[in-house]
């Protein structure tokens, strides 16, 4: 990565340097103890250098790492952004095929530490919402949304709609009905009907006026 001569970057001058220039060889092939000094040095450095590395189809591990050492150090809308990103690129990991190694329940945490700083984000509130329903956690799901701060995401109100009617809720009916109504077919619609049938197929089906609301939708 360096000729013998030359030491590994650690001044944030010559960080801010070479991201200006978009130069980050200096962290693709890093030992992870460099990127904690980087993280010393200029906290949200690592953010900037995953947002690059993302150009360059870098190692999704990698760019995990950097957007965590940000999340764990940096302030303000780096931080939050840096956490974002990171439960996005973990997300990615897990579905695709760099998350055979993914821990579920160590990425469910990440997702309810960042939900703790920012209750009111809906990306995350309906990823949270999401690993929730994975867990069985139907109440815990309900808990998340108030009449002061509601479903609002096709994600978050499918994910509403599901713990709602496997919990065996009383406002299940009338929030089914608003769901096949509201939402738009697409990617959220159907997951949610996807899920819905997966847990209870027979709630498809017992109550005729869901069948009615859904065709009318």
């Amino acid at each position: 990565m360096f000729g013998a001569e030359e030491t590994f970057v650690h001044s944030r001058s010559q960080i801010a340097q070479r991201l200006s220039a978009g130069d980050i060889s200096f962290v693709l092939d890093a030992d992870p103890k460099k990127l904690l000094e980087i993280a010393s040095n200029d906290p949200d450095a690592p953010f900037f250098i995953a947002l690059r590395a993302e150009n360059l189809n870098a190692e999704p591990a990698l760019r995990s790492s950097l957007y965590a050492l940000s999340w764990s150090r940096a302030k303000g809308i780096v931080r939050r952004e840096a956490g974002r990103h990171l439960i996005r690129t973990e997300m990615d990991r897990a579905l695709g095929g760099d998350g055979k190694n993914i821990d579920g329940a160590k990425l469910l945490a990440t997702v309810r530490r960042f939900h703790k700083d920012y209750p009111l984000d809906p990306e995350v509130r309906g990823i949270l919402a999401s690993g929730l329903l994975g867990s069985g956690d139907y109440k815990g799901v309900r808990a998340l949304f108030t009449v002061k701060n509601p479903a609002i995401t096709e994600k978050e109100r499918g994910a509403e709609v599901i713990a709602a009617v496997a919990d065996g809720a009383k406002d299940a009916k009338a929030l089914l009905e608003r769901f096949f109504l509201d939402i738009p077919v697409g990617d959220d619609y159907e997951w949610t009907l996807m899920e819905l049938t997966r847990l209870i197929p027979e709630s498809l089906s017992s109550d005729p006026s869901i069948r009615v609301a859904e065709r009318a939708a």
